[in-house]
């Protein structure tokens, strides 16, 4: 394996946490935090196959959900952005010199509200939106016309209606001008029920349907057309990815019969309607009960192994399957969404989840994930952060 560390762990809705960017230099930046609550980045190399990795944050918080996530500025500087777990602060650092990762200027942040978590950058046109959940649940939105130097005033885009406890969402890459947002309400945290997928457009200005039907600057999720409606089918379902890789949406989540038994969907924009079909049995939830660590009867039955879309390649997925005592990391690849060319990437002697493919991934490192055990999202995971072998 090609290991960016032996200590990390990320949740997966901000993104990028992962990207391949080619300049001077030709890199892979990751992004993650330690056991100890430690906020690291690094790169590999593809030329020499060197990792350099960096501490941005020591002692920031023991969870998973303040993983880090990356912007390249115009000088090819990294704009790294991280908040805790319900913030309340959402931090910043950029790297002093282009496609380095060794050195970073100083930490500043930005204070819109209030509970921030899962910060998402994306540039539309010529301004830089920063996503994430505040702490009324919603989906809201700080701008920057600078390049991340300086930041507007919140504003909210998605909100839950005063109903249950907030919305998840998964953001795609910038394609047109606009991107797709794939969404879910949570009623509440841990195994409290998660229902629907839906799905919006937003162009920095107006939030749309997949048909182009204007919903205004600010809605709420019950707005959004379903994609998969718990309602109807009596199962309960989370988002984990949403790209528009060949132009029109595509979605991946999971649907959960119980909670030992996940399965993964992949839903596609048609032009006229939604095309949502079974994707592959995920197996059970990846957490355990384990009262050393301090983790008693474990809230979490709900997390899958993980399913994420490559961003550039439509129709290709990569997904984990199994349960907390060990999973593989299987690619999917589907022309028409129904017949999938399937290859197991790993074994399942340990647990192989949460893959992430790297925006504008390298073809020597199309997927990374955390290998290892995990157990909880504080505190109680021991998991590297790898990708394949790179070839000889």
């Amino acid at each position: 394996m090609t290991t960016f560390t032996d200590d990390g762990a990320w949740c997966w809705f901000q993104s990028p946490r992962a990207l391949h960017h080619a300049g001077d230099r030709d890199r892979t930046y990751a992004g993650w935090v330690t056991v100890d609550g430690d906020i690291e980045v690094a790169s590999y190399d593809h030329d020499d196959g060197t990792v350099t990795r960096t501490t941005l944050h020591e002692d920031f918080e023991r969870d998973d959900h303040d993983a880090p996530t990356f912007h390249v500025d115009a000088d090819g500087r990294l704009l790294v952005v991280y908040s805790g777990h319900a913030g309340p602060t959402i931090h910043y650092r950029r790297s002093e010199r282009p496609e380095d990762v060794s050195a970073f200027g100083p930490e500043r942040t930005i204070d819109p509200s209030d509970g921030h978590t899962y910060p998402t950058p994306r540039e539309i046109g010529d301004t830089l939106y920063l996503l994430y959940r505040n702490g009324r649940g919603s989906v809201a939105c700080v701008t920057s016309e600078d390049d991340g130097r300086s930041w507007s005033d919140e504003r909210e885009l998605i909100t839950t209606d005063g109903r249950g406890w907030c919305v998840y969402r998964k953001a795609s890459r910038v394609r047109d001008g606009a991107i797709d947002l794939g969404l879910t309400f949570a009623v509440g945290g841990g195994s409290d029920p998660h229902r629907d997928v839906r799905h919006l457009r937003f162009d920095g200005d107006e939030l749309r349907t997949a048909d182009g039907t204007a919903l205004g600057r600010q809605t709420t999720l019950f707005d959004a057309p379903a994609v998969y409606d718990s309602e109807a089918t009596g199962h309960d379902a989370w988002i984990a990815d949403c790209s528009s890789a060949g132009g029109d949406p595509e979605l991946v989540y999971a649907a959960f019969r119980s909670e030992e038994d996940h399965r993964y969907r992949y839903a596609t924009w048609t032009g006229e309607g939604w095309r949502d079909v079974p994707l592959a049995d995920a197996g059970s939830h990846i957490v355990a009960d384990d009262p050393e660590q301090g983790v008693e009867d474990n809230p979490e039955r709900y997390y899958s192994g993980g399913v994420a879309l490559d961003d550039t390649d439509s129709g290709v997925c990569y997904y984990s399957t199994g349960d907390h005592d060990g999973s593989t990391l299987v690619r999917a690849a589907t022309d028409d969404g129904t017949d999938w060319d399937r290859v197991e990437l790993t074994g399942d002697d340990e647990q192989h989840v949460r893959p992430v493919v790297p925006r504008d991934s390298h073809p020597d490192l199309p997927v990374l994930w955390m290998q290892g055990s995990y157990t909880f999202y504080v505190d109680a995971y021991d998991t590297a952060i790898v990708g394949p072998d790179a070839p000889e």
